[in-house]
């Protein structure tokens, strides 16, 4: 019976020749004992079991097999014109190729009546976006770089005066600095005039020297102290003007600088007696010119001076000399001495070398109001 099954379950194959299976058959039919037609129904009934089942798996490959075909095709499918396209272009490739075969030998090749144009390939071409300008282009020129030219650098100048008041035959000091980033060559220090607006009196004023200032110098300051000591009261304009080769040449300066000035009236004060009390005074002017042919004066700032009144009762007054003190008239240099007011007479000057005396002319009273006389010194023996 188990030959019997194993010989059955054979039958299932269907690649089983007919013979063979006419052959088991057989040979199950003749084991005693078996019932031929049941053997042959189970058979049948294997047989059509197969066959079923072959067809469901069959069907069922099939419907697998459409969906992947479906799915790649969906995938890989590029709906872009430039796909298309080339598709075309290969496609048309390919049929202008397939046209073109050679022929193998033996064969003979018929010419087809009508020949059919090649399709043409459209070249494919990537348009380039290009974003527009966001305004209108402007241009700035731009000018050539050129090297400036060297230029004079200014001198700067400042002016401050000791006081803004002072009374006639005091002293006042100016002080004048001065800074040049390039003073011209051959320059140590600018040419310096003072002009302080006495109506006698003046400060000694030098020529300015006239060489042209073409050339820059090296940087250079400087400070200069200058005294003065007025004859008259009232209001004068101090003025001071730096400068450097008269204005000639691209180096050149010229600053200038004003103060306003106020003279009181001149009070008169022994200089040897601190205790004694000032009172109303007169300004005299006293200038000196050395005799042709001897030796000038000592300065005055080592002399002594005196006044004499005319009264031969009258004392001595000592009369304070300002040293330092550099100022002229039209006949020479001089000085400004203060007397008491109303006083007549004369002045002595004293200087360390015994033998160097000098004395005014007898001068009268001055009355208020009128102009500073000017009174000359004249060389006189010692007494």
């Amino acid at each position: 019976m188990s030959s019997l099954a194993t010989e059955a379950s054979e039958l299932d194959d269907p690649k089983a020749p007919s013979a063979e299976q006419q052959r088991i058959l057989l040979q199950g039919l003749a084991e005693p004992g078996v019932d031929s037609s049941a053997a042959a129904a189970r058979v049948a009934e294997l047989r059509l079991a197969r066959r079923s089942r072959r067809l469901v798996l069959g069907g069922a490959s099939a419907v697998l097999l459409l969906l992947l075909l479906v799915g790649s095709w969906t995938l890989l499918r590029d709906p872009t014109p430039d796909s298309v396209l080339a598709d075309k272009s290969e496609e048309s490739s390919l049929r202008i190729a397939s046209t073109t075969t050679t022929a193998p030998q033996g064969l003979q090749t018929v010419p087809p009546s009508s020949t059919v144009p090649p399709v043409a390939t459209v070249p494919v071409t990537t348009a380039v976006l290009v974003a527009p300008p966001l305004g209108p282009e402007s241009t700035v020129a731009t000018a050539p770089t050129t090297v400036a030219p060297l230029r004079n650098q200014p001198m700067t100048a400042e002016l401050v005066v000791s006081t803004s008041q002072i009374e006639a035959g005091s002293v006042i000091e100016a002080t004048v600095r001065w800074s040049d980033p390039d003073l011209a060559l051959g320059y140590s220090a600018p040419h310096q005039i003072q002009n302080w607006g006495d109506p006698v009196l003046a400060a000694e004023v030098t020529p300015t020297p006239s060489q042209s200032c073409d050339t820059a110098g090296s940087p250079a300051q400087g400070e200069t102290i200058s005294r003065f000591s007025y004859s008259t009261p009232g209001q004068y304009t101090l003025r001071v003007v730096l400068d450097t080769c008269a204005g000639q040449g691209g180096y050149s300066e010229r600053v200038e600088k004003t103060q306003l000035i106020t003279v009181l009236p001149a009070r008169y004060s022994n200089p040897t007696d601190p205790d004694s009390q000032d009172v109303a005074g007169q300004a005299l002017v006293v200038s000196w010119t050395t005799p042709q042919g001897q030796a000038p004066y000592p300065a005055l700032s080592s002399a002594q001076a005196e006044y004499i009144a005319s009264s031969p009762a009258s004392a001595r007054l000592p009369i304070r000399v300002n040293p330092g003190v550099q100022q002229f008239t039209a006949s020479g240099p001089a000085a400004v001495f203060v007397v008491p007011r109303d006083a007549a007479g004369r002045l002595v000057v004293s200087f360390p070398d015994s033998s160097v005396c000098a004395a005014t002319d007898e001068f009268p009273a001055v009355l208020p109001g009128s102009a500073t006389p000017i009174l000359q010194l004249s060389a006189v023996p010692c007494a």
